[in-house]
């Protein structure tokens, strides 16, 4: 760690007072007896892996490496905007780390485990939001990196003897500045309320300086998921240092889950118009495509062209689905035309879209039977997906390329199949707050149902999000998913049967609550639209 808590008192996980000395190693771990007590010293920058090279299919690329005017430290990328990381990498002269712009400028290298290449990505922060009551920060990048797969947020602690992978960009046992990342094998030791203690598995695993916010990683379900950040180390076999002990101090993120979904939000993907807020474009009775630009308290306005090469060029379009399915950051707007085919029309930030590239070149018309297409990332790789309900009534998946290409239509429901042939309207969004997109749908009875995305493109539940009025969805024409009130969840836009657009708003768990109209002049204004997004 570094010089942050220099002359403050400090408690562990246990309530144990920590001490603090001057001492040249930088960051201590100390055992007394069954309680872990952490003694951090003035003038070291935090700490790295002492362990091997990951081979090329290890697939790191999220981890991150994060310099802050002349200190290093690590992090993993956990969605396309946002790093999560130790706040003590951006803490000046001991202060507590406040929320907003970085103190110093700070950039992240992502995607690029040899720092003597030039692939991947690095990016400036701009957003820092610190977890008060741990050395956790969130911080924000200033454009959005989408080629690269985040890490999964574990959402159960670590036990004592699991094996964990910790992976850094710090010093090693022979290089005071290492040029690639390395990872070493740990077990935990014991688990707290907001750290764990573990110990490498071999005898040159070590945490080093330049590791503090690095991934301590859990294999579940065949993939890597994070359980936990780099926090402090006893530094034994790192560079230039004499101390022998290798045990390592981990901070807690598997019960952060809903804290991080709520401030570390990906920009909706329906936010046309650059501003940050969730608008809502619909197809009009006129077959115009138009943007009414949400004010992020639940209101639009406007009714903006969006589409002016031909005016009802529109008309004969059967669904439509949001999101940024050509990487650039920028809401686009994916359709079937009247032809069956799947085109992208490309967002410019500013309420326009342009192009109507084919996104399905295997089959010209082979969307001619979708009766219903929802945008978002459903397989978890940090790119935009469709997914459509075919005419046998299967609900299906289409991966994005993150450059205006789908693939694959694999089910994403499996028992019964052609169990969606009766849903009139899907949209997208992440419902249940775990950070994966899930559907919400309305049934043959008028029931609006939450199933559960597992972040692989399967889904599961089927569970009522609308409990107020059995069947109450039963006379709307068209749903749209997005965060349209602005607290961070994702919520349902819907047109009624009197054709005024209402918003139902998302408690993070699967339920929607309310029914405020969004638009209200003219009242029934929204009877004639045909498809919103």
């Amino acid at each position: 760690m570094s010089e942050r808590y220099k002359g403050q008192p400090w408690a562990d996980i246990t309530g144990d007072a920590l001490s603090h000395k001057r001492y040249r190693v930088g960051t201590v771990l100390k055992l007394l007896g069954p309680a872990l007590a952490v003694t951090v010293l003035a003038g070291a920058p935090a700490q790295a892996v002492v362990g091997s090279v990951p081979d090329a299919g290890a697939n790191l690329g999220f981890v991150a490496k994060v310099d802050t005017a002349g200190r290093a430290c690590t992090g993993a990328l956990i969605n396309a905007w946002w790093i999560v990381t130790a706040a003590s990498c951006f803490a000046v002269d001991g202060q507590a780390l406040a929320p907003g712009a970085p103190a110093k400028p700070a950039t992240v290298t992502i995607g690029r485990t040899d720092l003597t290449t030039t692939g991947g990505h690095v990016v400036a922060v701009t957003t820092l939001v610190p977890r008060p009551d741990r050395d956790l920060v969130l911080a924000k990048l200033a454009r959005a990196v989408r080629d690269i797969v985040p890490v999964p947020l574990s959402t159960s602690p670590a036990a004592p003897d699991q094996a964990l992978t910790a992976a850094g960009y710090g010093r090693t046992a022979s290089e005071w500045v290492p040029d690639s990342l390395h990872t070493a094998q740990f077990t935990v030791e014991s688990a707290g309320t907001t750290t764990f203690a573990v110990t490498g598995l071999t005898p040159d695993a070590a945490l080093c300086k330049g590791d503090a916010g690095g991934p301590a990683l859990r294999e579940a379900g065949g993939r890597l998921e994070l359980v936990g950040l780099h926090h402090t180390s006893w530094q034994g076999g790192c560079y230039a240092e004499t101390e022998t002990r290798r045990g390592a101090v981990e901070t807690r993120v598997d019960d952060l889950l809903g804290w991080i979904t709520q401030n570390a939000p990906v920009p909706s993907s329906g936010d046309f118009n650059g501003d940050g807020r969730a608008d809502v474009a619909g197809i009009d009775g006129n077959g115009d495509m138009r943007l009414y630009v949400g004010d992020g308290a639940g209101l639009l306005s406007g009714g903006e062209l969006m589409w002016t090469v031909q005016p009802g060029g529109w008309a004969s379009f059967k669904a439509i689905a949001g999101g940024d399915f050509n990487g650039d950051g920028r809401a686009d707007v994916a359709g079937i035309d009247r032809n069956g085919d799947m085109r992208l029309y490309v967002g410019d930030g500013a309420g326009l879209l342009s192009g109507g590239a084919l996104m399905w070149t295997t089959q010209p018309g082979g969307w001619a039977s979708f009766k219903a297409i929802a945008g978002g990332d459903f397989n978890g790789d940090g790119r935009a997906d469709v997914a459509g309900i075919d005419g046998n009534g299967d609900l299906r998946l289409y991966a994005g390329d993150g450059a205006g290409l789908l693939s694959g239509g694999a089910l994403m429901w499996t028992v019964p199949r052609g169990g969606w042939a009766s849903f009139k309207a899907i949209a997208g969004g992440d419902f249940n707050g775990d950070g994966r997109a899930d559907v919400a749908g309305i049934d043959r009875n008028g029931d609006m149902r939450l199933y559960v995305g597992d972040g692989a493109g399967l889904l599961s539940g089927g569970e009522l999000m609308w409990t107020t009025q059995p069947g109450g969805w039963a006379s709307f024409k068209a749903i749209a998913g997005g965060d349209f009130n602005g607290d961070g969840r994702a919520d349902v836009a819907g047109i009624d049967g009197n054709g005024d657009l209402r918003l139902y708003a998302g408690d993070g768990a699967g339920l929607l609550s309310g029914g405020a109209l969004m638009w209200t002049v003219p009242r029934g204004g929204w009877a004639r639209f045909k498809a919103i997004v």
